[in-house]
């Protein structure tokens, strides 16, 4: 009876002292929890007009938001941050005591001209344009000097499926349909397969070897400028298989069912 009662006074003992330290097991965890708490992003790169939603995450405690330099970027009370002009920003969230940040980058944002028409010198400015086809079906511009609509205001024309470069001056009227532009300080181009490159800057002076990818052949077109008018032309040519073709600096390669392999 006595052995039996002394184990019964053990098993108490060690319940007890288990009750005590069940809090301390538990304890790291907390620790760990807390540490997830994080922002969203740390970096971000945002162009003028345009906005992004911040968080933090693995916590419900109060977020306070603030921006060092509002006429960059603001930030509203919920993480909401909105693009003002081009510059740098650092957007904090403080949570208690602990402050996590993010460096926003701001760009000037690209002026972009969708498919219509437009007066140069009045809904965009004149200059150097890349087109780039929004169509599976290919693309197509024209440059007017009026809006008659006869076949004698077109100054220039094409159809074209990835890519395309023109130089509209002011007073004319530029026509796109199923493409966009964007002026020449912005385009990026991939020279990968057919298109209109300028040479020196999507791609090099020099010799380049050409390779036929239509059934029906390819073209390729040197040229003097973006005009694409009959006495800019250099050099052109239909030819099936390969052909070899040498640029300058300044000038425009035009491919067309065909591309560079070399």
């Amino acid at each position: 009876m006595k052995h039996i009662s002394k184990i019964i006074a053990l098993c108490m003992v060690l319940f007890v002292a288990g009750a005590f330290t069940l809090p301390t097991q538990f304890a790291p965890a907390e620790i760990h929890a807390a540490s997830k708490v994080k922002i969203s992003k740390t970096k971000a790169t945002m162009t003028v007009g345009k906005t992004m939603q911040l968080k933090i995450k693995g916590t419900k405690k109060k977020v306070t938001w603030s921006s060092n330099k509002k006429s960059v970027a603001t930030v509203s009370k919920k993480g909401k941050v909105t693009a003002k002009k081009a510059g740098k920003a650092t957007i904090t969230a403080k949570v208690g005591k602990k402050k996590f940040k993010c460096s926003v980058t701001v760009k000037k944002a690209i002026p972009t001209y969708y498919s219509g028409m437009y007066r140069i010198g009045t809904d965009m400015p004149a200059g150097e344009y890349y087109l780039f086809s929004q169509s599976n079906y290919g693309a197509y511009f024209e440059i007017d000097r009026d809006t008659s609509g006869s076949l004698d205001s077109i100054i220039a024309n094409d159809n074209f499926n990835y890519n395309s470069i023109v130089t509209v001056s002011a007073g004319q009227y530029l026509k796109l349909d199923s493409c966009y532009a964007i002026p020449i300080a912005y385009a990026r181009v991939s020279t990968a397969g057919e298109g209109m490159f300028k040479v020196g800057r999507d791609i090099s002076a020099g010799e380049y070897k050409l390779l036929s990818t239509d059934a029906f052949g390819g073209y390729y077109e040197v040229a003097t400028s973006a005009l694409h008018d009959i006495d800019s032309i250099i050099s052109n040519d239909n030819f099936e298989g390969t052909q070899y073709v040498s640029v300058q600096n300044g000038q425009y390669l035009k491919l067309s069912g065909c591309k560079i392999v070399r």
